[in-house]
């Protein structure tokens, strides 16, 4: 499993908007991905204070322990602010690891993700903590890092062989049409590592689906919570990209979610993408992307929409590392 969870996996499906529905509606979605094939599912303790890992373990009691989904758990800290620098002590990440499980009702899960390097906690602590703490003891099978740089994340591969350590089988990291600055360090530096790659925020927070078109949404997490959700939106050279992307989706006859997370599951080195649905449709067009292979004229027309390697709004803005602003607005 330890493998195929860093190498095999498509689709994860992300629980941020759990906590904004029902819990018989988060069990439906989860339901529903089953059905379609969709046997991830990615959790963190920020999710509405562990509100969505609860919503979680209820469809796991409810499964056979043959249908019980790869749980992919982000260990990062209950009501942080973001951007933040996270305190990855081993007792902190002990306690996010065992206060998952025990709402997830489990005894281990598949990953543990380390969310945002910390500058102020030695790699050398964090590691000790992560093997001696989580992966010896069986709370989990692997970890990943999330949202790292790429130098960093070539010190930690270094760093966890020198201790003896289990080093990370995965990053996890932002990438889209809009924000494609992992394809100059990040994405090389796992292929040579041969780590594997799950990304986030595939549709640009919505934008690549649409959800903007016509304004912002008074629902959407750009009018709830503001901040880095709000900044994520509004540049006008990204919103004219993503209608420019939508339209090449509807012109091509391919839903436009679908088409985002596809694109990204083509891209090489990408192991899989999360995606966080709110709706039952949401689940379904999602589920469309793991068979879809965009051709040649429609991956250079994306490349004409936003060249390789650049960015027209940042999807890093929740590292504080990321010092690069986007400041083009047309």
């Amino acid at each position: 499993m330890i493998k195929s969870i860093a190498t095999d996996l498509r689709l994860v499906l992300g629980t941020m908007n759990f906590g904004r529905l029902g819990v018989d509606e988060a069990v439906g979605l989860l339901d529903e991905a089953r059905e379609r094939g969709i046997d991830a599912v990615n959790t963190s303790d920020t999710d509405y204070s562990g509100r969505s890992e609860e919503y979680v373990g209820k469809f796991i009691r409810r499964s056979p322990p043959s249908a019980r989904p790869a749980l992919m758990v982000e260990l990062a800290e209950p009501g942080m602010q973001i951007p933040h620098d996270p305190e990855l002590t081993p007792a902190r990440l002990e306690a996010a690891c065992v206060n998952s499980l025990r709402r997830l009702g489990v005894d281990e899960v598949d990953l543990v993700i380390v969310p945002r390097p910390s500058f102020r906690i030695p790699i050398e602590e964090t590691l000790s903590g992560i093997e001696r703490r989580i992966l010896r003891p069986g709370l989990a099978k692997a970890f990943a890092i999330s949202t790292f740089p790429a130098w960093l994340a070539c010190d930690v591969q270094h760093t966890a062989r020198a201790l003896g350590f289990t080093p990370p089988v995965a990053e996890v990291a932002p990438y889209n049409v809009l924000d494609r600055r992992v394809e100059n360090e990040i994405l090389p530096n796992c292929l040579r590592w041969g780590m594997g790659v799950f990304v986030w925020a595939p549709l640009a927070q919505g934008l690549l689906a649409g959800r903007y078109e016509h304004g912002t949404p008074a629902d959407s997490r750009a009018a709830v919570l503001g901040g880095i959700y709000r900044d994520r939106v509004s540049k006008v050279a990204a919103r004219a990209a993503a209608l420019e992307f939508v339209s090449l989706c509807r012109n091509s006859s391919i839903a436009p979610a679908a088409g985002a997370i596809a694109w990204t599951l083509q891209r090489p080195g990408v192991t899989g993408a999360l995606f966080g649905p709110r709706t039952i449709r949401q689940v379904a067009v999602a589920s469309e992307a793991s068979g879809l292979v965009l051709d040649q004229r429609f991956l250079d027309a994306v490349d004409g929409i936003n060249p390789a390697g650049t960015a027209l709004v940042s999807f890093f803005n929740s590292a504080p590392w990321m010092l690069e602003a986007i400041t083009k607005e047309e």
